[in-house]
């Protein structure tokens, strides 16, 4: 069983590649060790699939070829992640462009390499010319082609991006199918970078590989090639390659031909898992990656929900069972930089609103706080490449870039942080309910704080809350396919934004503590004695009392400490925090990181009795840690926790202040600046809880 269960984390953890998802519905009768038979549904990618039936149960394969075992399914999840994002680090030195976003325009070409195997030959009928017409033929129509290759890039680019390409061979490899594509004993394609490497190798006297070289920096952007027979994601056959895209070098196989360097490559079938000849969703998704877009599907295999249909790079390379690709979404033109989202600052109404088969405008709203975080608007409509989309109207999308995160090929693998997703209509996440996914949904019209969905965010606004405080009333869909719909900022100056100097990650304010003492100027006696109330959950504490909008920690008999929830470091982050000793109790404050990874810059700190310290220290460094506050002594008070990622200094600051709570200066992104406005500059500032323009 222990090699059973190593041999599953290492499916699970293998060569991060990027590749479609396993088709849904696939069904694979598995026979077990004790002889017994189960029905179970193929997950999963190329690098991390496995068979699960409908009671959640998971089988991989014994020792014995053929036969399975069961495993558990989370336990195995769980140690794989840690071996998978060390492997998700080397790809991300390699490939620095994977995953951030850059403008692919002009005239570009491509190269797509037809291969045989010893004992697998292309049908007949699926010749070099036919995959030429998939390919690069404008308007492409012949039986269930809806489009060719080039017509989809074509119409996702607005046709700033012209893209064709050479297809040549078929050649034939020096073994069978199952050589290269069948699965060694961690369950993972044997040899699918040797048949990359022979396909060049073959067809190296009749191309120039210079011609594919996009950006002359001496390597091929990709070679595409498409294999005879099926593939392993649509079929559940074993023995053959599953599409996906990854690189010559993960192995040590990276080739140079005619002065150019081949290392990225993509893989997929001549045919779908019905025997058919497969349409053009695999070659657009895998080619998609070659402009640097990752998987949008939960790469883990834990069913979340990700874009599902709605992206490419997700379930919608499936649709009309590949032979018509949905659109990209807003999220993808912007990113590819074919199109420049409108943001929406400024109430206003929007009357007609196009579709992204018209190549319609596409609308963003930022998160004040934290400009990674923003939604986007984009309308679905039934016709050209969304013929097939399971809904129609307002579809809007949830997005929290973090640049690791996309090239580490790991954005929807969190089921609490789907980082490119969307709101539902009908509030469900379920690939069984697309429908319900744009708006309006029956009578569901609106969006907002309020609603359900409601308009949640995963970074603090700039007034401490996770909520984006707008508001998307009346949305229609109208007869002429365009959409309209009201839009409210009700930010605090929403129609006059500032940009803020740092992303805002965690922030306690304990301003919902209503009793006396700290922002009072009272330090000792009966005071701070009231509920603790604080606005983050998950605080762990030594006797928690409720200030005056502060929190105080500790008794006569029991010194005082204050753990911080979960808290998630990624890189340089400035913390800011005022503190006080109770009355004339022992003076000295430590500051600690639960994760030995994440280091504070400075620990102890000497306060001054009866009045409140402000301290500035610095975190380094990455991964989840708590932050605990403790004093030598026995009582503390606490208040205005703020930590800010990527802040500049590394300065450590302990000012004494004498203020009255109300009149404190604050800056948009909640840092704390003194209580005299007037010694200011010109800006956009919080006083009392107001912004205040100077």
């Amino acid at each position: 069983m222990k090699k059973l269960l190593f041999s599953l984390v290492m499916v699970l953890t293998a060569l991060t590649a990027a590749a479609i998802p396993a088709k849904k519905g696939v069904k694979v009768t598995l026979t077990l060790t004790d002889g017994t038979q189960v029905v179970t549904e193929l997950r999963g990618d190329e690098f991390g699939h496995f068979y699960e039936a409908e009671d959640g149960r998971i089988f991989v394969e014994s020792e014995t070829p053929n036969v399975f075992m069961l495993a558990d399914k989370m336990q195995v999840i769980k140690k794989a992640n840690s071996r998978r994002e060390a492997r998700n680090m080397n790809r991300s030195k390699r490939r620095k462009e994977f995953g951030v976003p850059t403008s692919y325009t002009g005239q570009k070409k491509g190269i797509i390499i037809l291969v045989n195997y010893t004992d697998k030959s292309f049908l007949s009928e699926n010749d070099k010319p036919r995959f030429d017409k998939i390919v690069n033929t404008v308007n492409y129509s012949e039986g269930k082609f809806t489009g060719s290759v080039h017509d989809y890039f074509h119409a996702q680019s607005n046709g700033q991006f012209d893209l064709t390409f050479d297809v040549v061979g078929p050649v034939t490899v020096s073994h069978g199918h199952a050589y290269y594509g069948g699965n060694d004993a961690y369950g993972n394609d044997k040899r699918p970078q040797d048949m990359i490497v022979e396909a060049c190798n073959l067809v190296a006297d009749s191309v120039n590989f210079k011609d594919y070289d996009w950006d002359n920096n001496g390597e091929v952007d990709q070679v595409y090639v498409i294999y005879a027979g099926k593939g392993e994601a649509d079929s559940g056959i074993a023995n053959t390659i599953w599409p996906h895209e990854w690189e010559l070098s993960a192995t040590g196989n990276v080739i140079t031909i005619d002065g150019v360097r081949i290392n990225t490559y993509a893989c997929g079938p001549e045919l779908n898992g019905g025997g058919s000849i497969n349409g053009i969703g695999t070659i657009c998704h895998e080619f998609t990656h070659c402009l640097g877009l990752p998987d949008f599907y939960d790469t883990r295999g834990q069913n979340n929900f990700g874009l599902d249909s709605w992206s490419v790079m997700d379930y919608g390379c499936y649709n009309n069972n590949g032979f018509t690709p949905c659109n990209y979404t807003g999220y993808e033109r912007m990113f590819c930089g074919w199109v420049k989202p409108t943001e929406l600052k400024n109430n206003t109404t929007v009357t007609d609103m196009k579709s992204l088969a018209d190549f319609g405008e596409v609308f963003i709203m930022r998160n004040p706080a934290h400009a990674d975080e923003y939604y986007i608007l984009q309308n679905v409509q039934q016709k050209g490449w969304d013929i097939y989309a399971g809904g129609k109207g307002l579809l809007i999308m949830h997005v929290d870039y973090d640049k690791s995160v996309w090239q580490n090929n790991s954005v929807n693998t969190t089921s609490t942080r789907q980082r490119c997703t969307i709101f539902p209509a009908d509030n469900k996440l379920s690939h069984y309910s697309v429908s319900g996914d744009p708006f309006p949904y029956g009578a569901k019209k609106s969006f907002g704080n309020t609603t359900s969905p409601a308009a949640k965010l995963y970074n603090f606004n700039t007034d401490g809350k996770k909520l984006m405080n707008i508001e998307i009333t009346d949305i229609k869909n109208n007869s002429d396919g365009t959409v309209s719909f009201n839009f409210v900022n009700n930010n605090d100056g929403g129609n006059d934004p500032e940009e803020p100097e740092g992303d805002i990650i965690f922030k306690e304010t304990f301003d919902k503590c209503n009793g006396t003492g700290g922002n009072d100027n009272s330090w000792d006696g009966t005071v701070a004695s009231a509920a603790f109330t604080p606005d983050n959950k998950d605080w762990t504490s030594t006797s928690s009392f409720g200030g005056n909008k502060c929190a105080r920690f500790g008794t006569s008999n029991i010194a005082g400490s204050a753990t911080t929830p979960q808290i998630a470091i990624n890189g340089m982050t400035t913390m800011t925090f005022k503190a006080a000793p109770w009355s004339n109790d022992q003076s000295t404050l430590e500051v600690t990181s639960s994760n030995e990874n994440v280091v504070v810059s400075k620990t102890d700190f000497a306060m001054n009795n009866n009045v409140w310290n402000e301290i500035t220290v610095t975190l380094t460094g990455n991964g989840d840690t708590k932050l605990t506050f403790a004093v030598k002594g026995k009582r503390f008070f606490l208040d205005d926790i703020t930590l800010i990622k990527e802040a500049t200094t590394g300065i450590n600051i302990i000012n004494t202040m004498k203020d009255d709570k109300s009149m404190r200066v604050y800056s948009i992104d909640g840092r704390y600046l003194g209580n005299d406005i007037n010694a200011l500059g010109r800006g956009l500032y919080i006083v009392g809880g107001k912004k205040i323009v100077k």
